[in-house]
């Protein structure tokens, strides 16, 4: 008696298959992974202006124990003093200075993504300039009535170093140094002196009338 064996047959994927089905995980991947990055990028600016509302509520705290006056950008020109002044209304917590998006930030106070309004400046800054000459303003010198004034924003710079005085170069801004890339599209956050946290383009923040007084 002859048994009959039947092969059993498997269906494949010819080579035609297999590249159509790569072709479209392909074009899904370019089409996905640009709206998850720009998704990840629009949290990270909603954390970044969190942070910098924080700092605001601790620059009023901070304006109302010393006589309406802000903190100075730093006392010796060799640091910052501004946010080290700030720390304590901040119950310490030094991250609040770092935004997710900097590629620099490496959890130190020397090298946060923040700068203060200050420094080597002829103009009449917030944070006054380098060994508290000139001094600090008054908070109620800011006549943001008129023309609201940047008080704090982002500066990355290109490498930890470029924070290491803060107020270097009279301004701050994502955007400062030639060559650096911008991390939140193109703009950044900006605690303004109307205590607004406002973002705003490259080109809004090359209006020199955000930096100085009137």
């Amino acid at each position: 008696m002859k048994i009959k064996r039947h092969r059993s047959t498997v269906n494949a994927f010819t080579l035609i298959e297999m590249l159509t089905v790569i072709a479209i995980i392909a074009i899904l991947s370019a089409i996905l992974i640009p709206a998850i990055s720009a998704s990840r990028e629009r949290s990270h600016i909603a954390y970044c202006a969190n942070n910098l509302g924080q700092i605001g509520k601790a620059l009023m705290e901070y304006v109302n124990d010393n006589k309406d006056r802000l903190p100075p950008v730093s006392r010796t020109g060799a640091g910052s003093a501004w946010d080290i002044d700030l720390l304590p209304y901040l119950g310490g917590v030094s991250n609040v200075f770092a935004c997710p998006s900097d590629p620099y930030r490496t959890g130190s106070k020397s090298n946060r993504t923040y700068s203060a309004n200050g420094g080597n400046s002829t103009n009449r800054t917030p944070f006054g300039g380098y060994s508290t000459n000139p001094p600090p303003l008054r908070f109620g010198d800011l006549d943001y009535n008129k023309s609201d004034i940047i008080l704090i924003g982002e500066r990355p710079g290109v490498s930890t170093g470029n924070r290491g005085n803060i107020g270097a170069y009279a301004f701050c801004g994502m955007d400062q140094i030639a060559g650096t890339v911008h991390n939140h599209q193109r703009g950044g956050n900006y605690l303004m002196g109307s205590m607004a946290v406002l973002y705003l383009e490259t080109n809004k923040v090359a209006n020199s009338a955000l930096w100085t007084l009137h």
